[in-house]
């Protein structure tokens, strides 16, 4: 089981991968009945204005997790980071702008497979949520105050870009990643106790 610290960061690697090869990503092909639909003008509009994100990409993936940060700050553990520290004195932390530039890494990915949500970019987040399972601390609340993190920052990089317009587009594609995600840490929850029990029976049995 992986716990706070460094090990975080090794989970993220596998994006570097997905993003080489994204279709070459091996899962069991389950994903959320109900995902949320992106229709081709929602398409259009977050590619137009995915440019003035990833302008400063890391940065702003810094601020989506200082965010999580100030809305749930029992989060900052999961990092290794006291409850005490602040926002400044995290920011560059190698430990922060290496998550959150793996983060980017992965919606990058997913702006640019738009029109292959369903065979990339499924793939992607739902392996990235089974991983968040072994993360000491996350729970499945986590993703809801993660949504409202990426919305918030998102409408302080936009600026006066951020009509309802552009909110409604990203709105969507952050609630597809969010599903898949969650997807994701409920499946590899439930499968992860399916084979406890599973061990549990088979330690009895023997006995």
């Amino acid at each position: 089981m992986y716990y706070e610290g460094e090990e975080m960061a090794g989970d993220w690697k596998e994006v570097e991968v997905m993003r080489e090869e994204p279709t070459s990503v091996v899962i069991e092909h389950r994903r959320p009945v109900d995902a949320t639909p992106i229709y081709a003008g929602h398409r259009d509009v977050i590619r137009r204005t995915w440019p003035i994100i990833a302008d400063q990409m890391n940065a702003n993936g810094c601020q989506i997790f200082l965010c999580i940060f100030e809305l749930s700050p029992g989060i900052k553990r999961v990092f290794g980071f006291g409850s005490a520290m602040s926002g400044a004195q995290i920011v560059n932390h190698p430990r922060l702008v290496q998550h959150a530039s793996r983060f980017m890494e992965a919606m990058q990915v997913a702006v640019q497979h738009l029109d292959e949500l369903d065979t990339v970019v499924s793939p992607i987040f739902i392996n990235l949520g089974k991983r968040h399972i072994y993360f000491e601390g996350i729970n499945a609340d986590y993703f809801n105050v993660f949504s409202g993190a990426i919305l918030y920052t998102w409408r302080q990089v936009l600026g006066e870009r951020f009509s309802a317009e552009v909110r409604s587009a990203w709105s969507r594609l952050f609630d597809f990643v969010i599903q898949h995600l969650r997807f994701g840490y409920e499946l590899e929850l439930n499968d992860n106790r399916s084979r406890s029990e599973g061990h549990e029976k088979t330690d009895h049995n023997l006995h």
